[in-house]
Formats: C-alpha cells, structure tokens, sequence
C-alpha cells in the first residue's frame, strides 16, 4: 500500500484572497456578468517530485517497487511520502455562479483555468471532437463543446485560459476579452 499526500492546492471562497495569492500580472477577469458572484477558487502549486533523481537509472514502477521494498524490511505494509509544496504555482482555477436558476432548474457556472505554460490535452470523453477556430477583435479562440481556449504572453511567459461559458457568445467574449495580464 502507498500513501502519497500532496499538499498541492489551496481552496479560497474569496476573490480578493485568490488575486492576492496570485502573481501580480496573472490572467484574471475584470468583467463578469452582474448577476453572477466568485463561488470559489484553486490555486495548485508545483510539488516536490522524489523520483526525479532516479529518472536515468530506473522506471517509475522499478522506483516504486524498491520503496515497497525498502517499507518490507522495515516490516510494514505500506510506505508513506509526504511531497512538499514548492512555492510556485502552475494554475488555478475560478468559479463564479449564477444568483437565478436556468430554465433547467439549475444555477449556471462559469469556470475558468489559467494555466502556466501550453495546453497539451484537451479531454474527448468519447465525444466527438470539432474544434474550431474563431476570430473575435483581432484575437484567435479555439472553441469545443461550449468552451472556449486561448493564450496569452505574460512577462515572457505563456499562460493558456480555458473558458468554460454557458453564455449566449457575445457576453463570453466580454469576459474573455476582458481578462487583466496587469500590463
């Protein structure tokens, strides 16, 4: 048995506590529809990887097997690792919800993912998969299912958002184009 504890994310129920954990310059809305309030916030940060140093001499599994190992000769069933947080964030994510139910009988959400770096998997689900690109105000979004996918350049660094809107198009593009990169 193993037990990996990663003290990798924060939860935050505040708006105002999540963009003062954030970078200065990260990618956040200034527009948001009035009749929708922050619900919650996840910041997930990097974390320590213990097996990176044993990459060159042995797989993964091969890594895993001695510290079961390693757990045996100490006479125990399993082996406990508790990774540290590192202190650099890679995303985060923000949820506002709407205040009035649909005409589903549910309250819509808008969630948003603000990632460091390239996105590099964007999920089927055995669904089928038509992305397409479209063009609003000079910038490029790439739409699939509902969501919306785009980039920005910060400080040199790209960041990928990833818009997840059940909003007629033109108030998503408000918030979409309305995100703050702090410049």
């Amino acid at each position: 048995m193993d037990f990996d504890v990663l003290n990798s994310d924060e939860y935050y129920h505040n708006f105002e506590d999540i963009k003062n954990s954030v970078l200065s310059n990260s990618p956040l809305p200034k527009y948001i529809p009035k009749n929708y309030t922050f619900e919650k916030g996840y910041i997930f940060y990097d974390h320590e990887n213990f097996y990176k140093q044993y990459e060159d001499e042995m797989t993964y599994r091969e890594y895993r097997q001695q510290l079961f190992k390693k757990a045996k000769g100490l006479n125990k069933d399993y082996y406990y690792k508790e990774y540290k947080r590192l202190d650099s964030f890679k995303m985060y994510n923000l949820t506002y919800k709407a205040s009035e139910k649909n005409e589903f009988g549910y309250y819509p959400s808008i969630y948003i993912r603000c990632k460091k770096g390239k996105t590099t998997v964007i999920e089927d689900g055995n669904r089928e998969m038509n992305p397409k690109i479209i063009s609003h105000n000079g910038k490029k979004y790439l739409k699939r299912l509902g969501a919306y996918y785009t980039y920005y350049y910060i400080d040199d660094e790209l960041w990928t958002v990833e818009f997840m809107l059940g909003l007629p198009e033109d108030e998503a593009f408000k918030i979409m184009e309305s995100i703050d990169v702090g410049n």
